[in-house]
């Protein structure tokens, strides 16, 4: 069996929606044709900061709404909502164990 394939790179993925078709020709078959849309966000940075008995998280880019989330570890573990929100900013009790925080956009 033939295999085709074609190389794909990108130098530099611009912010917004792009439809792309991809076309597959493997010179025996007729060429399959796809379409696929592409949504391309800015990487979200959060930080975090003390006040008083709470912590507040706020963050920048992406695209709202945004999924504030926690775990009590980091890697695959699971993730549980805080909040969906428009907003970049979130005020949160300070807990009596260790958490992680991340911000998904969606």
């Amino acid at each position: 069996m033939r295999r085709a394939s074609s190389p794909v790179s990108a130098e530099r993925i611009l912010v917004g929606q792009r439809f792309v078709i991809l076309s597959a020709d493997d010179g025996i078959h007729a060429p399959s044709f796809d379409a696929v849309n592409i949504t391309a966000t800015e990487a979200i940075t959060v930080g975090i900061a003390r006040e008083g008995a709470n912590v507040q998280l706020t963050w920048t880019g992406g695209w709202a709404p945004y999924d504030l989330e926690r775990s009590d570890t980091l890697g695959d573990g699971y993730w549980s909502s805080v909040v969906t929100t428009n907003s970049q900013t979130a005020v949160l009790p300070i807990g009596a164990s260790p958490k992680f925080f991340r911000v998904r956009a969606r």
